[in-house]
């Protein structure tokens, strides 16, 4: 055979399936994704492998649920939020917009998250401190996982999380940790400011409505506000 001849040809389709439409060469294996972002192609199985659990992309789905339950979506099988020309998740990042309904007479207090089970999370939290104009009003912590975070902060009852790449991920903490020593005002700058501005350093569309329950009414889904504790919806996709 001469050099430059093609020797095989594959498709693939939308959920990473490599289907060998033609093979005059010597080759019977197709370009795989392997070792990027810790996955793992298993020849014998034909299953992608994640840190936490095992992908099929003949059956468009996880074979092992969503180690976080419902909290990562109502369907803890689904890839890429059934829509893989638009979403990915390579590490399970995410970005999440926290909200306690019941602050300060039911306008809500905003916090964010971000991070992985994978790496680690980072909790924002941006509010009074001790008083008015005091600089210790940004309380910002880390956890192994997001059990762990909602565990410790379980004042949240709403949520809308958005998959996030790792340099999203870390240009969302930078703008985080960017604020420490910033004096809180709650026109100019309060809770739900600054936890909007983390959400949009991650290349995420958000809607900063100045009150925390109505930025999160703002920016859910046309379908309507979900129901339940720690509702949870995985919206826009990745830019």
């Amino acid at each position: 055979m001469n050099p430059g001849n093609v020797t095989d040809e594959f498709t693939y389709m939308p959920y990473g399936y490599a289907k060998h439409i033609a093979h005059p060469g010597s080759s019977e294996t197709p370009f795989q994704w392997l070792g990027g972002y810790g996955v793992y192609y298993d020849s014998v199985t034909d299953l992608h492998l994640t840190l936490h659990r095992a992908y099929s992309s003949k059956i468009k789905r996880f074979i092992h649920p969503d180690p976080l339950g419902i909290d990562g979506g109502v369907n803890v099988y689904a890839m890429a939020n059934l829509n893989p020309l638009a979403f990915v998740d390579p590490l399970g990042l995410d970005a999440i917009f926290l909200v306690d309904s019941t602050a300060v007479f039911g306008q809500g207090h905003a916090a964010s998250a971000v991070g992985s089970d994978a790496t680690f999370w980072t909790y924002y939290s941006f509010g009074f401190g001790k008083s008015i104009g005091t600089h210790d009003n940004h309380d910002v912590k880390n956890y192994n996982t997001l059990k762990e975070l909602q565990a410790d902060n379980s004042r949240y009852d709403k949520q809308i999380r958005y998959p996030a790449t790792s340099d999203q991920d870390l240009a969302a903490r930078r703008e985080g940790n960017s604020r420490f020593g910033d004096t809180y005002n709650l026109c100019a700058q309060n809770c739900d400011d600054i936890a909007s501005d983390i959400i949009r350093a991650g290349g995420h569309e958000f809607d900063d409505a100045w009150r925390p329950m109505e930025s999160y009414r703002k920016n859910l889904p046309d379908d309507g506000e979900p129901t339940g504790d720690q509702n949870s919806k995985s919206i826009n996709p990745m830019k």
